[in-house]
């Protein structure tokens, strides 16, 4: 048997997760935070500004509830956990928790000196309107390897 996905009995609706990434970010000495909302209303990630030793930058960081749903369906059917968790709406709830522990991770990395902050959020600093280093790291490993998938 393999190790049930994190946070996936969590109860906390999407919003509060937001909020909480919000203020940690703040507390870190984010200027500037943005929640991103799909079609349906629900958020869909964050944007945030910090001071670099350059000047300001700009990340990006979105969740994946149709991939946490894929987890959270084949944990179901493998008998990992409860049909109750395998839902859209609990995939929601789980992927905005991941996140908030990604972000609680490299703030606590930056608080220790192992990284800054920036080097930390490396994957999501933007470097255009709608890309990331991450996207421009993945489309420079295609172009170079001949093609390729780029969610390596």
């Amino acid at each position: 048997m393999t190790a049930r996905p994190i946070n996936y009995s969590t109860v906390i609706d999407p919003m509060k997760t937001v909020t909480e990434c919000t203020e940690l970010l703040a507390r870190h000495g984010a200027r500037k935070i943005l929640t991103e909302y799909g079609p349906d209303r629900q958020p869909t990630g964050l944007s945030f500004q910090v001071d670099a030793p350059w000047g300001p930058q700009q990340f990006r960081m979105e969740v994946n509830p149709e991939g946490t749903y894929r987890v959270l369906a084949m944990a179901r059917k493998r008998g990992e956990i409860a049909p109750r968790f395998a839902t859209r709406e609990q995939a929601a709830r789980v992927a905005w928790r991941v996140l908030k522990m990604w972000v609680e991770v490299c703030l606590a990395l930056s608080e220790t000196g192992i990284v800054n902050l920036t080097q930390a959020m490396l994957s999501f600093a933007m470097t255009g309107p709608d890309t990331t280093q991450w996207d421009d790291f993945a489309t420079a490993r295609a172009i170079t390897a001949g093609g390729g998938d780029d969610q390596a």
